[in-house]
């Protein structure tokens, strides 16, 4: 027992240091957006591009709550954490859609996918916890845009993250999944135990409940794969 509590320890200490802070390898970058509400959600990219009176977002998070308006951001190419290379999150995973634009040429753009609506598989960043993506090289304009569109609550920060970054919470998540899937194992183990040994239905209960709580963890495992 007591080798047990060491090793728990230990393992949340790890935890800890992998989840501290890395700077400017993890940064709330919301205020550096702005927005747009198309309440019609049929303004199409070009007329976006030449709209002149955005919204600036004054708070470390959106807070559009529900809404059936289309939101849309853009944000400077040239901004410290919005620059090629960096990963954008969405820190919200019931996102139902979201796309990112940016610009090839003048008159020629590209998009990135994202949110429920897709299969995991179709994700730029599949491997990823929130729906993110990768920020492009963009060779013209000094904008990109995010166009989201979700029935899902609208209220969460957008960070910015190194690759570094990114892979620790992915390590630190997928860790503490399996550590819950492994407790529940081990409970499930002691139940059936008790439950051959004394002939008690409480402990037969318990066993069921410690398999549906274990099936739910794998799902989520899954789910993201």
């Amino acid at each position: 027992m007591q080798k047990i509590s060491r090793m728990f320890i230990w393992f949340l200490l790890m935890m800890g240091a992998t989840c501290a802070s890395s700077g400017s390898e993890d940064q709330n970058v919301t205020n550096l957006f702005e927005y747009y509400l198309d309440s019609s959600g049929e303004i199409p990219f070009e007329q976006i591009r030449k709209l002149k009176n955005w919204n600036p977002l004054s708070k470390n998070q959106l807070s559009f709550n529900f809404t059936n308006d289309v939101i849309w951001l853009r944000g400077k190419t040239n901004d410290d954490g919005l620059t090629q290379g960096r990963i954008l999150s969405l820190e919200w995973k019931a996102l139902d859609f979201v796309r990112l634009y940016y610009t090839e040429q003048d008159n020629v753009y590209k998009f990135f996918e994202t949110g429920d609506t897709l299969p995991k598989s179709k994700w730029i960043l599949p491997e990823s916890l929130y729906p993110s993506f990768p920020i492009p090289k963009q060779k013209s304009g000094d904008y990109f845009y995010i166009r989201i569109q979700s029935k899902s609550l609208i209220s969460f920060p957008i960070r910015s993250l190194s690759e570094r970054s990114l892979n620790k919470r992915m390590i630190v998540e997928t860790a503490i999944t399996w550590l819950i899937l492994g407790v529940c194992a081990v409970m499930f183990i002691f139940a059936l135990f008790y439950f051959f040994a004394f002939g008690l239905s409480e402990f037969f209960f318990f066993c069921r409940l410690c398999c549906l709580y274990g099936s739910l963890v794998q799902w989520t495992i899954w789910k993201r794969i």
